[in-house]
């Protein structure tokens, strides 16, 4: 994959830290910069999309308007630090130490999310929709790949860049709320359902914020530290179980041991069954003669 980046401006790329539908994100460092130089985050648009004129145009404009709520220095809000154009475009972001919440989503027949960990999520989502509501911007395409939860269990929101209509933003909430998969209260279900209404009374995210039922917990951020240290002990398993795969020599019995078969036994035939019930009788004949022949030595010697 990095084969084809050559040529990304003064970035080294370093690692694949995500990838998403439109661009994959890696861990990069600037060439030659001075010793102590941060790690950053490069976003950058695949190649079939960058060859399309009009993905191109867009991935760049989008990244520009997200670029102006740098200047908010919001703590839930990823800042866009470059945008660069060209046949590849990429942005460049402040490298977060998080996982997508993508990755940690309750899956469908497994436990919920519990409720504070969900609440504090929700909430630090509308703090962000609602700071860059101030600035008169939306998100437009907040998904669970944009939200991104840092190992101390804070939560931050990237891929911001929308003017106008902060409809999509409402309606964005409501189906991550609905996918968090949280028991929520009734006054919570309420909210939401007047979330999704067209004629909701809020204009824009600052007021449904200030109308959320819940609030923030230490307790909830516990618990979405224990959800992001769970999913990367998973992840680190695996990396260690495709890297001792691809070991030369390696094998799969090698890796997982199989436990000895037991041997099935065989029928025996009709003949052998008869064979061994005459055995059986004949020992048993010469137990009964060497049992009698002992009796009557021992009365013989009796007597004498």
């Amino acid at each position: 994959m990095k084969s084809e980046l050559n040529g990304i401006g003064p970035w080294r790329l370093i690692e694949v830290v995500g990838t998403g539908e439109r661009a994959t994100v890696y861990k990069a460092l600037r060439e030659g910069g001075p010793p102590g130089s941060p790690f950053v985050a490069v976003k950058v648009l695949h190649a079939m999309l960058a060859s399309d004129p009009a993905q191109n145009d867009a991935f760049v404009a989008r990244a520009t308007i997200g670029s102006r709520l740098a200047r908010l220095d919001h703590p839930a809000i990823v800042p866009v630090l470059d945008v660069v154009p060209g046949p590849r475009p990429y942005v460049v972001q402040e490298l977060q130490d998080a996982v997508a919440l993508e990755r940690m989503m309750p899956e469908r027949g497994k436990a919920k999310m519990a409720l504070e960990a969900g609440t504090n999520l929700m909430i630090a989502v509308l703090d962000a929709l609602a700071a860059a509501a101030n600035d008169k911007l939306v998100h437009g395409r907040l998904t669970a790949s944009d939200v991104l939860i840092r190992a101390d269990g804070t939560v931050r929101i990237t891929s911001f860049g929308q003017d106008g209509d902060p409809k999509a933003d409402f309606l964005a909430v409501h189906r991550l709320a609905q996918s968090l998969g949280s028991q929520w209260l009734p006054e919570v279900d309420a909210w939401l359902d007047r979330l999704a209404d067209e004629t909701n009374p809020w204009r824009d995210l600052r007021g449904a914020r200030g109308a959320f039922p819940l609030a923030f917990t230490e307790y909830g951020g516990t618990l979405l530290e224990r959800l992001v240290k769970s999913r990367r002990k998973k992840d680190q398993k695996a990396a260690e179980a495709a890297l001792a795969e691809a070991k030369p020599g390696a094998s799969p019995q090698a890796s997982t041991p199989k436990k000895p078969r037991t041997p099935i036994k065989r029928r025996p035939s009709a003949a052998e069954a008869e064979a061994a019930l005459r055995q059986a009788r004949l020992v048993a004949i010469a137990a009964v003669g060497l049992v009698l022949v002992a009796l009557v030595l021992e009365l013989i010697g009796f007597k004498a």
